[in-house]
């Protein structure tokens, strides 16, 4: 979705989402990470959205989406305690 056109409407969702659908760590339509689990990740999941100023039900253009990670990335607990940091770096603008 983020690679989408500037103009398409992607709205912020709670639960498995398009980049969960990659981790190995997907099963059951959860996290069964043996370091985690959905309570842990959800936690993550607020953290970052705080950190860029989301709140799930948000609708945002894709091109919106894209300036407010650039613009805010990469918050400083990912950069330094996130487990998933070496998945995320295709985010990391430094």
């Amino acid at each position: 979705m983020m690679n989408s056109h500037e103009d398409d409407l992607i709205e912020v969702t709670c639960g498995v989402d398009d980049l969960c659908k990659h981790c190995p760590n997907l099963g059951e339509n959860r996290c069964i990470s043996p370091s985690g689990d959905e309570e842990k990740v959800r936690r993550w999941d607020m953290k970052v959205m705080e950190g860029l100023h989301l709140k799930y039900g948000m609708r945002k253009t894709a091109g919106e989406l894209r300036r407010i990670i650039s613009q805010n990335t990469p918050l400083d607990f990912c950069r330094d305690r996130c487990p998933l940091k070496t998945v995320c770096t295709m985010f990391d603008h430094t």
